[in-house]
């Protein structure tokens, strides 16, 4: 059985494709059932600008090219040959009314990064890598898909069914099941990454080795933010 986001990525491949003059081509393919994978790059200054993809196999297949395609754009070279199938990712709209560009409502692919700094303990370790990672795959699933709602801005009125966005230019209402709430004056990458931080720092509080802490959340095309908060 297929996840929720692995469907979505099947059903709507992002960068399906060949790009003509591409900077740089992959194939990778799986012996076993048969799946070949074809990537496209396009890079400038040691960045991918662009991406594309042709598979030809399964659901699955389809759907982890178009994951692993949202995930490496932007990136540098470097960057993207770190992806991992353990990468934390979601895809969310939102709005930033105080900018102009970002104004209006948009999109992005998430990628949320975390790094625990702390005393290690007697079993060799500071904290256990698969409950950090549950952990922030719990806080992507409850944003992915969702509109981003601020909702400690003075520009955000909920009324128990809709919520409704005011810029001074544009007014949106969106239905309350199509958005994820959140505790915030706006949706930016750096109050996403606090966020993040307060969420992880919440399921951590019984680890009392752990002394600082770091977050990043991505949004794409090499912009992102970090934070770190100090614990102890």
């Amino acid at each position: 059985m297929y996840s929720k986001k692995v469907m979505e990525h099947f059903l709507n491949p992002r960068n399906m494709g060949k790009i003509d003059d591409p900077d740089g081509v992959g194939v990778a393919g799986n012996p076993v059932c048969g799946d070949t994978m074809t990537i496209y790059i396009k890079v400038k200054n040691n960045r991918i600008v662009d991406i594309k993809f042709q598979t030809f196999g399964c659901a699955a297949a389809i759907a982890t090219s178009s994951m692993i395609t949202e995930l490496a754009k932007g990136k540098t070279i470097e960057e993207a040959e770190k992806i991992t199938r353990d990468n934390v990712a979601f895809s969310s709209a939102h709005i930033i009314p105080e900018y102009d560009k970002c104004g209006r409502l948009h999109g992005h692919t998430y990628a949320i990064h975390a790094k625990i700094y702390g005393e290690v303990e007697e079993n060799g370790i500071i904290v256990d890598f698969r409950f950090v990672k549950d952990v922030l795959k719990r806080i992507a699933d409850e944003l992915d898909h969702k509109i981003l709602i601020p909702a400690k801005s003075h520009m955000v009125r909920i009324d128990g069914r809709n919520v409704k966005l005011s810029n001074g230019k544009k007014d949106y209402v969106f239905p309350i099941e199509d958005c994820a709430i959140l505790p915030l004056k706006s949706s930016s990458a750096e109050n996403l990454a606090n966020y993040v931080m307060d969420k992880l720092i919440e399921n951590l509080k019984d680890c009392e080795n752990i002394v600082e802490i770091e977050v990043g959340v991505d949004e794409g095309f090499g912009q992102g933010a970090r934070v770190r908060k100090k614990l102890k």
